[in-house]
């Protein structure tokens, strides 16, 4: 907490956004099929916030988010990004793990750089939304 209280106003108000965001990605991730994530309401862009300062804002407050996967990550980052009118595609892939076997990962990209999860492995995409400002 004594970080946070070290952080802008408007960086303050950004974590606070994005656990808001995420609390609700984890909850939907939990209680709707895949198909009904998509279908999310029309948001107004607000503007203001930096799409690199969103995937930090989402990255520090899922700390704070008991079961905060990629999906749940991805989904909170992809909502807050439209909101603030950038444009982002959240991905999720497969991939063979060797020893591990199956592998599935969701991430966001916006403007071509990974802003949300990580790609070390090579990830075939099944499923890919795009969403804008």
């Amino acid at each position: 907490m004594h970080k946070f209280w070290e952080l802008s106003g408007a960086d303050r108000r950004l974590v606070c956004a994005a656990w808001v965001s995420l609390v609700r990605a984890r909850i939907a991730v939990s209680s709707v099929s895949l198909p009904r994530l998509r279908r999310k309401p029309h948001l107004a862009a607000r503007g203001g916030a930096d799409a690199a300062r969103i995937g930090w804002a989402v990255c520090a407050a899922s700390r704070f988010v008991p079961r905060a996967t990629c999906l749940v990550r991805a989904l909170a980052a992809h909502r807050l990004l439209a909101a603030n009118g950038h444009d982002s595609e959240l991905r999720i892939g497969v991939a063979k793990g060797g020893a591990a076997g199956f592998a599935a990962h969701a991430w966001v990209e916006c403007g071509g750089a990974l802003l949300v999860g990580r790609t070390d492995a090579e990830y075939a995409v099944l499923v890919e939304w795009k969403a804008g400002g």
